[in-house]
């Protein structure tokens, strides 16, 4: 967790920066050029709208990219993640709408209050949150979960794509890749039987696995080592009808 400590304090001295930018801004590219952050490439800096949306996102707890690039999948998926939120379109781009209700928003809260760090997952709106043991949201990150198809599990017969619900614990981590009979895993945390949280390329906007959680693979790895066996994983919602 050292990583986000050290991020927090870099986007705290950001965003003192970009309050002042929007206030004192002349429209100047070149003035933007110079308060860009160092590890932006050349040519592609970005405008003080996107810097204080994608900083007020950081402020809310979602989990953004290390740069202030619209091309970074972590800050796209930051975009899609409120999007889901706040009922807009799941697009992960800042057009004029996003904008004005991110910088808006409220803080999201934990859905269940526990006296210990966990995992919430809420069906509906396709999220998950990482809660501390004093129930404030340390981030937000998009998931997929079941589609609530049917479909043919190998060697079962017929399934319904469902996530359970309910509340449960991690009880098992495998590190690295696990092929499963439905597909590949990154760092699969088991929660319930076979279902896990994972990473996948592919987390689409909807619902879409067969039951398991999908995690985008930018997080994965942080979220396998933060998140220890014994874990409350709370999953809440309904899955997609058929």
């Amino acid at each position: 967790m050292k990583k986000f400590s050290n991020e927090i304090r870099f986007f705290q001295w950001w965003k003192s920066l970009v309050t002042l930018l929007v206030l004192l801004s002349t429209g100047s590219s070149a003035f933007a050029q110079q308060t860009a952050p160092a590890h932006t490439k050349p040519g592609a800096t970005p405008s003080l709208q996107t810097v204080a949306a994608l900083s007020k996102l950081y402020e809310l707890r979602f989990w953004t990219g290390k740069s202030y690039s619209l091309k970074d999948d972590a800050n796209k998926q930051a975009i899609v993640a409120f999007q889901k939120l706040a009922g807009l379109p799941r697009t992960g781009k800042l057009n004029d709408v996003t904008i004005a209700r991110i910088q808006e928003a409220k803080a999201p809260v934990a859905h269940i209050l526990l006296p210990e760090r966990h995992l919430e997952v809420d069906l509906n709106h396709q999220v998950l949150f990482v809660v501390d043991s004093n129930d404030n949201v340390e981030h937000i990150l998009p998931v997929s979960t079941g589609n609530g198809k049917q479909f043919d599990f190998p060697g079962k017969g017929p399934e319904y794509a469902r996530t359970p619900r309910g509340k449960f614990k991690v009880f098992y981590k495998i590190s690295g890749w696990r092929k499963s009979p439905l597909g590949m895993m990154f760092n699969p945390m088991y929660f319930q039987g076979g279902f896990a949280m994972h990473g996948a390329s592919n987390v689409p906007p909807t619902p879409a696995s067969h039951g398991c959680i999908r995690i985008p693979m930018f997080a994965m790895e942080d979220m396998f080592q933060s998140t220890p066996v014994g874990t409350p994983v709370i999953v809440f919602g309904e899955n997609p009808s058929q």
